[in-house]
């Protein structure tokens, strides 16, 4: 959400104005996740291949909007502020939390009920179910006012006009409907604007995924004994372990029917009505869990702290009377994933790839060097031969799944309503 309110009721000016606000209705954040917000680049997901994320980069991606980065969880209120910039209700260090901001103790100092006064403003007072972080987590980003050309500058000016434009690009992403194909443990996500003089925000537009057939994807299969799945080293010693057929027993396919909704909202301010549009579209998603080539357990061991998943989603809605009369289906514009699109980058192919590919910090290209260039033990030539090998995997399966799958599922989508 784009709060473009610029005053709150007993808040610091620097906090109270314009930001972006993000919030989720998941398990919110516990000890774990507090103390990787504290420390900078220190990941507590980088060792284990359960998790995405390894750079410890996530939340830091929100300094390119803001100085202060404000979290609320599981009761507590948390302030991140690495230029010291809040100084109000005692606050003179890098940050603060307030373990319990909601119901504050009676008997608490004055600095602390401000503080408990503030949370509530900024996170709850006036905000729908969906934004409140009653459970899950909730981010406020207040816009970034005045920059320096200092070495303690941490980016430039965010203008309210600018995060608008932000704000309508987002809205723009989410129009196709891929955004969640491979995200497991998302099913919704929409998009708010908080008016100026507005008394409560109104709802832009959101992507809901459902699944028909299939069921969301494990990153890791179920076969994989516990121990396995704790770290990158268990990971490999297992894959290490086990036979030709075992691997190809992991190797096995999970395909599933996936249905996705957008859904956009036109208010009308004059007579206070809102219109909806919806479209929806169908998808076929595959995902394996590629461990039967000899390289990737060679990789593992040697340092790639990736799983092997490659995935692949083909639109059954582009072309709507068979394969052999209308080729139109395969006018769809593939993109390439780490579970969200990498940049800007295309497949040049009519359907969407997914891996774990080694992505450059900035998340919007693959380490693909000229190995030949590079010495032989740096990680850039690991990762861009873990990726080589995906992106041979993603060949084939992709190939096959187009000219196969893709084919026979728009053939009997169109004709005899996809039943299997």
């Amino acid at each position: 959400m784009l709060d473009q309110r610029e005053s709150l009721n007993g808040v610091d000016p620097q906090l109270a104005g314009p930001a972006f606000v993000l919030s989720d209705n998941g398990k919110g954040l516990h000890a774990r996740e507090w103390a990787s917000l504290s420390n900078l680049h220190d990941s507590k997901k980088k060792d284990s291949p359960k998790e995405i994320g390894q750079y410890g980069m996530g939340s830091r991606s929100y300094f390119h909007y803001t100085d202060v980065i404000l979290v609320c969880s599981n009761g507590a209120y948390k302030g991140i502020d690495p230029r010291k910039c809040i100084t109000t209700h005692g606050r003179r260090k890098t940050g603060w939390k307030l373990s319990n901001c909601l119901l504050p103790p009676t008997n608490c100092e004055q600095n602390a009920r401000h503080i408990s006064h503030e949370a509530n403003m900024l996170f709850f007072d006036n905000f729908p179910a969906e934004l409140r972080p009653d459970c899950g987590a909730s981010f406020r980003l207040p816009l970034r006012r005045d920059s320096d050309d200092s070495d303690n500058s941490l980016g430039a000016v965010m203008s309210v006009e600018k995060a608008d434009l932000l704000l309508s690009q987002w809205v723009d992403s989410l129009k196709d409907g891929k955004l969640l194909l491979f995200l497991a443990n998302v099913e919704e996500v929409s998009i708010w604007r908080w008016a100026k003089d507005a008394p409560r925000p109104t709802l832009m537009q959101s992507l809901r995924k459902r699944y028909l057939k299939g069921g969301a994807f494990n990153r890791l299969p179920n076969t994989l004994p516990p121990l396995a799945c704790e770290t990158y080293t268990a990971l490999s010693e297992f894959l290490a372990s086990q036979n030709w057929q075992e691997l190809q027993a992991l190797s096995c396919e999970h395909v599933a029917e996936v249905v996705t909704t957008v859904t956009a909202y036109d208010y009308d301010e004059k007579d206070e009505s809102c219109n909806q549009s919806e479209c929806k579209l169908t998808w076929l998603t595959t995902q394996r869990f590629n461990v039967e080539n000899v390289e990737v357990i060679k990789l593992l061991a040697a340092g790639c702290k990736y799983v092997p998943i490659v995935s692949v989603a083909v639109s059954l809605d582009h072309g709507s009377t068979g394969v052999e009369e209308s080729p139109s289906h395969l006018a769809m514009t593939g993109a390439a994933f780490c579970s969200l699109p990498i940049g800007s980058l295309q497949t040049h192919l009519p359907v969407h790839l997914n891996a774990s590919f080694a992505v450059h910090k900035n998340r919007r290209s693959l380490w693909y060097e000229d190995i030949t260039t590079i010495t032989d033990g740096d990680k850039h030539a690991l990762w861009s031969r873990w990726n080589r090998l995906l992106l041979n995997s993603l060949r084939d399966d992709a190939t096959t799944f187009n000219h196969e799958r893709s084919k026979v599922a728009v053939y009997f989508a169109t004709h005899v309503h996809y039943p299997h």
